[in-house]
């Protein structure tokens, strides 16, 4: 890595900073270097403290939720953990989710092995049906269900709340230790499935 000093020592060699030519002191601009380069390394460090499911989409979402005021959960590993330990438990008493995963994902979500959490599709056609355009037609797929259940606890308002579903779905699908098939099975276990 290159130095902020070195990198504005090369800068008034080659004339880029002397006194006729710039528009701000040579201090000035160290010094804001020396802020980003600052606010760059305290990112990269947070980065490596980060727990298995944590990411930095996981941070961003957690951010917009905060902007947004959508209440989210307060341990996400702790609520992964417990939604993994549910399927573990419905698979110990003998459910079969290999007769349920096909028609679920035909009623609630024909896109889910294709999509990354989010498909735009079915937002799209959820949006055309609010005008009456198209027939009735949700836009949230199982993996955006399954994080509504699992990580928001309130939201003040539709938006707010589909913003940071969008977000969380994404990040979701995006973690290494979790398949399609555990967001589904999860979303088996977790999600109430009444009217």
């Amino acid at each position: 890595l290159v130095s902020p000093y070195a990198i504005a020592r090369l800068a008034r060699d080659h004339g880029y900073l002397t006194a006729g030519r710039t528009t701000l002191p040579l201090g000035v601009l160290v010094t804001i270097f020396i802020v980003v380069w600052t606010i760059a390394l305290a990112c990269r460090f947070r980065a490596d403290l980060f727990d298995s499911h944590e990411t930095v989409r996981l941070m961003v979402a957690q951010q917009v939720a905060r902007l947004l005021k959508v209440e989210l959960v307060a341990d996400f590993e702790y609520t992964i953990y417990r939604a993994k330990l549910a399927v573990y438990e419905a698979e110990r008493v003998g459910l079969q989710f290999d007769n349920v995963i096909p028609i679920l994902v035909h009623v609630e979500d024909k896109r889910f092995w294709r999509h990354g959490g989010v498909d735009h599709r079915a937002i799209a056609r959820a949006f055309l049906s609010v005008f009456g355009w198209r027939r009735k037609s949700g836009g949230s797929t199982i993996t955006q269900q399954l994080v509504r259940t699992l990580f928001i606890r309130k939201s003040s308002s539709l938006i707010s709340r589909k913003c940071v579903e969008l977000l969380l779905a994404r990040w979701l699908e995006q973690v290494r230790c979790i398949s399609k098939n555990d967001i589904i099975r999860m979303y088996i276990c977790s999600v109430r499935h009444d009217n």
